[in-house]
């Protein structure tokens, strides 16, 4: 029986991050980036369409911070 992978979606306005952060991931058979985004605007766009297991995000924004996005979201 295989292992349920974990889905992420990595959400960060700084490019290296988002790099490091995937070359992390790839380390594990059972985690998968599946989207990677740069603000929290493109993060509710991806997520109106697809299901993920973790948002793994930067929580400062230039554009709009976490709580809004949260109270968005809920």
């Amino acid at each position: 029986m295989s292992e349920k992978v974990i889905t992420i979606l990595h959400v960060d306005d700084h490019p290296m991050v988002l790099k490091g952060m995937k070359a992390l991931v790839e380390t594990f058979d059972n985690i998968k980036i599946v989207a990677s985004v740069n603000d929290s605007f493109q993060a509710m766009e991806y997520l109106k369409n697809n299901e993920v297991d973790l948002v793994f995000s930067d929580i400062s924004f230039t554009r709009c911070k976490w709580f809004r996005f949260g109270e968005t979201y809920s």
